[in-house]
């Protein structure tokens, strides 16, 4: 009775084999964590590539925007030719107060 009582019972595993299966399966845990890691650092490389490249297409796309014209050049372009050689005389007149190069431009 008692062989037939013990066969009936199921092996249960010993303490080393449930330390060495722990071990196994956390090695699994932790492989498949790096795995999945790593297939998420692939993405996001994959995404800033992609939008590196979408950038420097719209960059190389739009077209240069033109210089911002200066206030005087604005104010002479607007005015009568009399007016243009009033402010020009009256400018070089001032000419200690302008801006180092600007003579040249008068």
């Amino acid at each position: 009775k008692q062989a037939a009582s013990s066969s009936s019972l199921p092996d249960l595993p010993t303490t080393e084999a449930k330390s060495v299966l722990r071990k196994k399966e956390g090695k699994k845990r932790r492989r498949a964590k790096a795995r999945k890691v790593k297939q998420e650092l692939q993405v996001l490389r994959d995404t800033v590539q992609r939008l590196a490249k979408e950038n420097k297409n719209l960059r190389a796309g739009r077209c240069e925007t033109p210089p911002p014209q200066s206030p005087t050049a604005l104010f002479l372009d607007n005015v009568s030719s009399s007016a243009k050689r009033r402010a020009t005389n009256r400018l070089r007149d001032t000419k200690d107060d302008l801006a180092r190069g600007s003579q040249s431009a008068l």
